[in-house]
């Protein structure tokens, strides 16, 4: 992947949905203090140069790293 198509996500925090019953709730993950973070992200433009352009992006997601896992709710291991 070039480089130039490689961004950083500014964000104050993130959601992870759990199964409540029948229902999904919704938990925020945030940094202490409410400083920002950022995820790692792609982006690509297709259609360059024609009325039906798209940009599109993607984060880069793995496993919760020590500091998030303790709190998760995704399973991961």
């Amino acid at each position: 992947m070039p480089a130039e198509r490689r961004v950083l996500v500014p964000a104050s925090g993130f959601y992870e949905w759990r199964a409540v019953g029948k229902k999904k709730a919704a938990r925020l993950f945030a940094v202490a203090g409410g400083e920002p973070f950022a995820f790692a992200g792609l982006w690509d433009v297709w259609g360059e140069g024609s009325p039906g352009k798209i940009v599109a992006a993607c984060l880069v997601t793995t496993k919760p790293n020590p500091r998030w896992w303790p709190r998760s709710t995704t399973g991961c291991r």
